[in-house]
């Protein structure tokens, strides 16, 4: 589907069921053009993926929280490691 010059974006910001917080386009509902599903953070919820998108080649990984009070980026990243058969790393 291509797109006139005059046509705009049109983007609505969604809280699905599962939890996903999706971005998509108001003239296409059914594309979604950004979903935190694709960037968790210390929590896996059912629907989410872990690993390798190998299409966009995303990389999923889980990064735990520096403490109960700081939510920022702790020391441990939980990821798949796809050199020889896939394998996941805890690492420090």
């Amino acid at each position: 589907m291509s797109r006139k010059v005059e046509d705009k974006w049109n983007p609505i910001a969604q809280l699905l069921e599962s939890g996903n917080l999706v971005v998509k386009d108001g003239h296409n509902s059914d594309h979604f053009l950004w979903q935190s599903f694709d960037y968790p953070r210390d929590t896996l919820v059912p629907g989410m993926k872990l690993g390798w998108d190998l299409v966009t080649g995303l990389e999923r990984t889980l990064t735990s929280s520096k403490s109960i009070d700081d939510p920022g980026g702790g020391d441990y990243t939980l990821r798949i490691d796809l050199h020889g058969y896939p394998q996941v790393f805890l690492m420090n």
